[in-house]
């Protein structure tokens, strides 16, 4: 939630935090890997983060490239409008930036 919140939304965070911990994949070149493992109510092992180096990562990453911004659009829409939602396509044109 974190790494979401601090460099955005370009990667599935758990399945890349996965990945890393098997050496498959890194973000921007770094690579964040667990502090320890601790068993979770059931028993099973799960990776622990220190915040430490949570925030070491984000601050590296945020070096080589900032964080996306996100964009949000607002489009003004029909209430008689009864088609479902994969069938209402909007053309650029009437997408209106959001603040």
């Amino acid at each position: 939630m974190l790494l979401r919140s601090k460099l955005g939304p370009v990667r599935a965070w758990p399945e890349t935090l996965t990945d890393m911990r098997r050496n498959k994949t890194d973000y921007l070149g770094l690579t964040l890997k667990p502090y320890c493992r601790v068993r979770d109510q059931r028993g099973s092992p799960r990776p622990y983060y220190r915040l430490r180096d949570v925030a070491d990562f984000i601050e590296a990453a945020r070096a080589i490239a900032p964080p996306m911004a996100a964009r949000s659009y607002m489009v003004d829409v029909d209430a008689g409008d009864r088609r479902i939602w994969t069938q209402r396509v909007f053309d650029r044109s009437e997408l209106h930036v959001g603040p």
